[in-house]
C-alpha cells in the first residue's frame, strides 16, 4: 500500500508515538473512487500510536458497504497480538458520522461497527465534544494486510448529533443547579476530523477470567472464527484451527469449541 500524507509528529522512547500533525488521505490514483482497499492511501500505523486525520473534499473516496464515501484508512500491524483500538469522531461546527471496518486483503469485511455503536462523550480537559468507539481485535496470524477504514453513509447527512450546552456543562462543572436549556444540534457532513489510537490489549484477554473479557466482539466478527475453524479442521490444518481456537476464546466468542469439536467429529466421518 502507498502511503502519501502530511504527517509531522513525535515519537516519545516506551510512550509511543502520538501525531501532533493532521493527516490528510487524498488519492493515490487519478480515479475518482477506489474499489480495491488495496489501492487506499492507507497509513501504517505502529503499537502504540495515536494519530488524526482529516476527512475533506479532498479525501480519497471508498466504495463500501454498498455506499461511496471519503475514509480514514489505516493499515493495521498484524504481529502485535490482540489490539485495542479507539476511534473518535471530533465535534465542531458538523460532524463525521462514523461507521467502522476491518478489511482483509482479499476484500473480507472481518470486523465492523455501525454508527448507533459510538457514544457520545462530554468536554473534559482538552477534549471537546466527540462520538468515540472502543474495542478488541484480533489479527489472524495469516492475514498479511489488514486495513481499517473509517467512513460514513448518505442517509447520516441532514441528521444531525445532540451535544450538552456549554451552560449545563459548565454549572455541572461547577456543582450547581443546572439551568433549562436544550442540548444543541450538530450537523453530520462529509468532512470532519478522526483520531485512531491504537494500543496491544493482552492484559484483557485473561482467559481465566470472564469479567476480563472484552464485550465489544461483533457477531460478524465471530462467525470468521467459528467458520474459519471449520474451514481450518476440514482441510486437516489442525494446529492453525487450534491457533484460531484459542484466539476465539480469548475474545470471548461463544461455542468456539464447540464448533472445533464439531468439526473433529464431522471430519472422522467423511474420512
Amino acid at each position: 500500500m502507498k502511503v502519501s500524507s502530511i504527517f509531522l509528529g513525535s515519537c516519545v522512547l516506551l510512550a509511543g508515538c502520538q501525531s501532533t500533525e493532521v493527516i490528510e488521505q487524498d488519492a493515490v490514483h487519478s480515479k475518482l473512487v477506489e474499489r480495491n482497499q488495496m489501492g487506499l492511501n492507507a497509513f501504517a500505523v505502529k503499537v502504540p500510536s495515536e494519530h488524526k486525520f482529516a476527512i475533506n473534499r479532498n479525501t480519497q473516496q471508498f466504495d463500501i458497504d454498498g455506499v461511496t464515501s471519503p475514509v480514514t484508512a489505516v493499515a493495521l500491524p498484524n504481529s502485535a497480538g490482540a489490539l485495542d483500538i479507539t476511534v473518535t469522531s471530533v465535534i465542531g461546527k458538523t460532524a463525521f458520522a462514523p461507521y467502522v471496518a476491518i478489511i482483509r486483503e482479499d476484500g473480507t469485511v472481518v470486523d465492523g461497527y455501525q454508527f448507533d455503536q459510538f457514544t457520545y462523550q462530554k468536554p473534559r480537559f482538552h477534549l471537546g465534544n466527540r462520538l468515540t468507539l472502543n474495542f478488541v481485535f484480533m489479527p489472524l496470524a495469516m492475514d498479511s494486510e489488514l486495513t481499517l477504514v473509517v467512513y460514513t453513509k448518505p442517509e447520516m447527512i441532514g441528521n444531525s448529533v445532540s451535544v450538552i450546552h456549554p451552560a449545563r456543562l459548565d454549572a455541572e462543572a461547577r456543582g450547581n443547579h443546572l439551568p433549562e436549556v436544550k442540548d444543541i444540534d450538530i450537523p453530520f457532513a462529509l468532512q470532519g476530523e478522526i483520531v485512531i489510537e491504537i494500543d496491544t490489549a493482552r492484559h484483557q484477554l485473561d482467559i481465566g477470567s470472564a469479567d476480563k473479557r472484552p464485550h465489544s466482539v461483533t457477531e460478524q466478527s465471530a462467525a470468521f472464527y467459528r467458520q474459519a475453524i471449520r474451514d481450518a479442521v476440514k482441510d486437516n490444518e489442525l494446529q492453525k484451527a487450534v491457533s484460531m481456537l484459542e484466539e476465539a476464546e480469548s475474545l470471548g466468542i461463544s461455542n468456539a469449541r464447540e464448533v472445533f469439536n464439531q468439526a473433529i467429529n464431522d471430519n472422522s466421518s467423511n474420512n
